[in-house]
């Protein structure tokens, strides 16, 4: 197979694995951008405009949250307002606070980036650092760093089915049961260009894929 059919079939499984991650701009710029630096091997691409943006010490939830001047405060309000396919930037900072930041049921098909090892979300040691998504959700995670999270599965994020998670960091996540960092309970899931480190659970330290559809890349 020559050189150029490799790449036509990369870019067709690249393209899928963000539409079903729900990154309808798949084929635009920035999905073709992303495409373009896996092959070069040059890492993640992200956007440079976000619909809103987030931020836990200059935002206010009471802000339109629809710029980095007018943030929201906490994580739960951008969710509330997110349409899908829509995008929120998490800005720097330590974010806790379970059902506030922390521990959030995604509602739509979104794409959630957070500042590569400056977007922390602390668990602190009692419940889930991350994020729940639903069967039928279909969101993307990048650039978030989830630590000190603990549940019974998913100490980190709870994946049902085609989500994608990537340029994430989980570290010091505990899950009684399944899943340390992350449980990917459905299936079509995606882990990659991930972080994993001391985190801990009866199955699966860092992932545990419970479909064989599930697929985890690139991670250390």
């Amino acid at each position: 197979m020559s050189l150029l059919s490799n790449i036509n079939t990369l870019r067709r499984l690249m393209v899928s694995n963000l539409n079903d991650a729900g990154v309808t701009d798949a084929t635009s710029t920035m999905g073709l951008t992303t495409l373009t630096n896996k092959i070069k091997g040059l890492g993640v691409v992200y956007p440079e405009t976000y619909n809103y943006y987030v931020s836990d010490t200059l935002g206010s939830d009471t802000n339109t949250g629809t710029s980095k001047t007018v943030p929201f405060k906490t994580v739960s309000k951008a969710l509330s307002v997110m349409n899908d396919y829509e995008s929120v930037l998490i800005m720097e900072g330590t974010y806790t606070g379970d059902g506030v930041n922390c521990n959030l049921i995604i509602r739509g098909n979104v794409k959630i980036f957070g500042v590569k090892g400056k977007t922390l979300f602390d668990g602190e040691d009692t419940y889930r650092s991350g994020f729940v998504s639903p069967t039928g959700v279909h969101c993307l995670l990048q650039g978030l760093t989830f630590q000190n999270g603990y549940a019974n599965n998913g100490g980190g994020v709870y994946n049902n089915s085609s989500n994608t998670v990537t340029d994430c960091t989980f570290s010091g996540n505990n899950a009684s049961t399944h899943g340390g960092g992350v449980f990917n309970n459905g299936s079509s899931n995606t882990v990659t260009d991930c972080t994993f480190s001391n985190n801990a659970s009866t199955h699966g330290g860092g992932v545990y894929n419970s479909s064989s559809s599930n697929t985890v890349t690139d991670c250390t």
